[in-house]
C-alpha cells in the first residue's frame, strides 16, 4: 500500500474514533470524561460558593467540586436560563434550581439539587438533566416539554 493511502485510512479511522460517532462505535465505557465534566471550564471550588450564580450569568458553564454546596451559603436558589451548563462530580449537592421559563439548551450533570420549574405559558425543552440523583422535581403550572432526564 502506498504511504498516502496508509495514511487516508488511517486518517479516517482517527475521524471515527475522535468524531461524534465515537461513543456508538466504542460504547459508552469509552466515552471520554471530561465530556461530562469538561475540564476547560471554570471551576467554582467551595470557598467561593457564593459566586455560583455570577460565574454561570458570566460564563455560561461551570464545574464544581464534589462537595456540599449549601452549607454556610448566602446563595439560596440558582436560576438557570438557556444554554447554561453546570457539571459536577459525585457528591455535588446544590441550592435549589429554578429553571427559567422558555429555556433551551441547559445541561446540568452529575448535581444533586432540587429542581423547579416555575409557572409559566412559556415551552422549556430540550435540556438535559443528566445523573441528577436524589433530586425532586416541581413542576407547576409550567410548560414542560421534550427534555431528557437521563440516569436517574
Amino acid at each position: 500500500m502506498r504511504p498516502t493511502k496508509i495514511l487516508s485510512v488511517l486518517a479516517f479511522f482517527v475521524a471515527m474514533l475522535t468524531g461524534p460517532w465515537s461513543g456508538q462505535l466504542l460504547g459508552a465505557a469509552a466515552v471520554p470524561y471530561d465530556r461530562f465534566y469538561p475540564l476547560d471550564a471554570p471551576l467554582v471550588t467551595l470557598a467561593n460558593r457564593a459566586q455560583i450564580q455570577n460565574q454561570l450569568n458570566t460564563q455560561g458553564v461551570i464545574r464544581l467540586e464534589g462537595k456540599d454546596y449549601r452549607t454556610g451559603n448566602t446563595l439560596t436558589n440558582i436560576t438557570v436560563s438557556s444554554n447554561m451548563r453546570i457539571y459536577g462530580l459525585p457528591g455535588t449537592i446544590c441550592p435549589p434550581f429554578t429553571i427559567a421559563p422558555g429555556s433551551t439548551g441547559i445541561v446540568i450533570s452529575c448535581v444533586t439539587a432540587d429542581l423547579v420549574f416555575p409557572p409559566s405559558a412559556l415551552i422549556t425543552t430540550g435540556n438535559v438533566f443528566r445523573r441528577t440523583t436524589f433530586c425532586s422535581g416541581t413542576i407547576t403550572n409550567a410548560a414542560v416539554q421534550g427534555n431528557m432526564f437521563l440516569d436517574q
